[in-house]
């Protein structure tokens, strides 16, 4: 019984060993290929199956996205009237503060408060997510 028991084990640690050695060989040789990619600028090449860098997302378009996430949260329950009018409050001073900065600068934000604005994005999604996430008892909107 035990004699069995170790050839099992041993084959299995073999069996193992040889998928990691196969699967290594074939990362390093598909890294070292490289393959210009036709969306990015003319000399940037990507490996196959490497993951692209995500674009930036601008801070409209995740001012957007936050408040999609916060309506899907009302209709799917997960955030109560309160949550989400709260959250809803500091988009709009985010927003406010935005636009003041922009209007004192000619329409554009300078890197700094560029930085500022992103800052507080990140702030506000990570309290979007606890909110959603707490442990609130709530009622999904009909």
């Amino acid at each position: 019984m035990k004699t069995t028991m170790r050839t099992t084990i041993k084959t299995t640690l073999v069996s193992i060993a040889l998928v990691l050695a196969i699967g290594a060989g074939t990362s390093i040789t598909a890294f070292a290929q490289t393959a210009t990619d036709p969306q990015a600028p003319a000399n940037t090449t990507v490996a196959p199956g490497a993951v692209k860098p995500k674009p930036k997302m601008n801070i409209n378009a995740r001012q957007r996205r936050q408040q999609a996430r916060i309506k899907q949260g009302i209709n799917s329950g997960e955030l109560t009237r309160g949550e989400a009018t709260t959250l809803e409050k500091q988009e709009a001073a985010i927003q406010a503060q935005k636009l003041e900065d922009k209007a004192q600068n000619g329409g554009k934000l300078t890197g700094a408060e560029h930085k500022q604005i992103e800052h507080e994005l990140n702030h506000e999604s990570r309290k979007i997510y606890r909110k959603k996430h707490n442990e609130i008892e709530r009622h999904p909107k009909q």
